[in-house]
Formats: C-alpha cells, structure tokens, sequence
C-alpha cells in the first residue's frame, strides 16, 4: 500500500490481485511492467489484474502527518495499519489460542516509531512539542509544570 522512496512515505498508484500457485494473492504497486514480467517469467504466477488504487482522504492526513513526523523507514506494517484504522498498533499472534492479538505501540521516545506515538498522544490533548523539547525530554531533562502551561498558552489550547 505504501512505500519508501527519497526520504518520504508514499502511496501505491495500482492494486495488483494474481494468482501464486493457484492461491489468490494482492499487493500494491506502482510498477505494472514488472508484475507484468513476473507473470511471463514464472508459470507459478498467474492471472495478474490490476485495478487502481487511491487513499480516501482521512488515509491521505495520515499519509502527510506521517511524513510531516518524518518517520524513517523500516515501520510499514505498522504505518499501513495506523493509515487504514487511524490507530498505531502491532500485531502478534497469542500462541495459547493462535490468534491475531493487536497491540498499543509504546511512546518512547528514543525509538522512531515512539516519538511518532508520542506526537500522535499529544495531538490527541492538543498538546505540541518542538523538536528541541523533545530532546530535552530524552536527554532526561524535564519541563516543568510552567513551561508546560506556557506551552499550551503558546499552542492556542488555553
């Protein structure tokens, strides 16, 4: 559905449904030439269709948030999941009962993907902070009760 190119998350222009083995597969891509010579190439791929492929507009915000967030490579499961459900989460597989379980990414900021929960959490209580507080944040440094409410005060959320 998305992908990463030139330090930027993007959106697939095509849904891709063929069949693999003769069981129905999809995907996204912008590259129809190449699903194209897969299917020439392998007998074991099939059918290949394609249809187009756009994000709504709620999917789009999410899109542009992320990228606004600079998220970097590497969480596209977990992007793909926050653009379709507007929620950051994981999934596992319970082991006792062999069902998907969907999990809260944590906010932690020494990790991409908690900074982005961290923003989102704030969005969420109108509450933003800079790149340089969130720094300090990590660095151990905490902003007082003050500089909390002057944050607000300067955010518009009073």
């Amino acid at each position: 559905m998305i992908y990463y190119k030139n330090s930027k998350w993007n959106f697939h222009n095509f849904k891709v449904n063929f069949l693999e083995n003769n069981n129905n597969k999809e995907k996204y891509t912008s590259d129809k030439d190449f699903w194209r010579d897969m299917e020439n190439k392998h007998d074991f791929i099939t059918e290949v269709k394609f249809s187009d492929f756009n994000l709504n507009k709620e999917q789009v915000k999410r899109l542009e948030e992320i990228n606004q967030q600079n998220v970097p490579e590497g969480f596209k499961p977990y992007l793909e999941r926050y653009i379709n459900t507007g929620r950051l989460t994981k999934i596992e597989i319970d082991e006792n009962n062999n069902e998907e379980v969907e999990i809260e990414v944590t906010s932690n900021l020494k990790y991409p993907l908690g900074k982005f929960k961290t923003y989102l959490e704030n969005k969420e209580s109108n509450i933003y902070l800079s790149e340089r507080e969130i720094n300090e944040i990590e660095q151990g440094q905490e902003i007082s009760e003050m500089e909390i409410r002057l944050l607000e005060l300067e955010g518009g959320s009073a």
